[in-house]
């Protein structure tokens, strides 16, 4: 009798030691107990030439990304970039003006979620002017009297598309009169993509 009551004992403490470890029962517990969620990545293009950077944020529920890219061009199969529990990824060495999707998808143990919608990526050799950034109305850049800068638009068969829109901003002291001429130079419009002007004064 004593020693059943013995042989039970260290098969319970066994089962405690295993419990406390990684992975075990009380690594589990202290894990979120929601599904990772299925979100898309951040895609930087022209920050660098030739190269795309690609982030997203950290899902404490998942155990793994994989990112995956394809071509933006013409519809083909997706590729592995990458697969790790890191939160990012530099695409380097891109061809110029070559388009790539990527899509994440987040893995709990076998289980998978997504993969995401796709986001549009590009590699160039031309980078983002230095009045970056000036994307909003807030961030417009004193025209004062020569500028030049770039802009870029491009849509991938899928439709997705990525683009850049500029502010500028110009003070007019009273009883003058300011002239704005635009002149664009070397225009590489690809598809139904084009380049457009607004002007307006605050308040009209």
């Amino acid at each position: 009798m004593t020693r059943a009551v013995f042989s039970s004992a260290c098969v319970l403490f066994a089962a405690i030691l295993y419990g406390c470890g990684q992975g075990g029962l009380l690594g589990d517990a202290s894990r979120p107990i929601d599904d990772p969620e299925i979100g898309m990545p951040s895609v930087s293009s022209f920050v660098a030439e030739n190269e795309v950077l690609v982030d997203w944020d950290r899902d404490d529920a998942a155990d793994e990304y994989i990112l995956e890219v394809s071509s933006g061009r013409i519809p083909s199969a997706s590729e592995i970039a990458y697969r790790g529990r890191e939160t990012s990824f530099l695409a380097s060495g891109c061809g110029d003006q070559e388009l790539f999707l990527f899509r994440l998808t987040k893995m709990r143990g076998e289980k998978s979620f997504g993969p995401s919608k796709s986001v549009l990526g590009v590699g160039s050799s031309a980078r983002r002017d230095r009045f970056e950034p000036n994307d909003l109305e807030t961030q417009a850049v004193d025209l004062g009297y020569i500028k030049s800068a770039n802009l870029f638009y491009y849509r991938a068969y899928d439709g997705s598309e990525i683009g850049d829109q500029d502010w500028y901003s110009i003070t007019v002291p009273p009883q003058m009169i300011a002239y704005v001429v635009i002149e664009q130079t070397d225009p590489e419009i690809e598809g139904t993509g084009q380049s457009s002007m607004l002007f307006y004064r605050p308040g009209s």
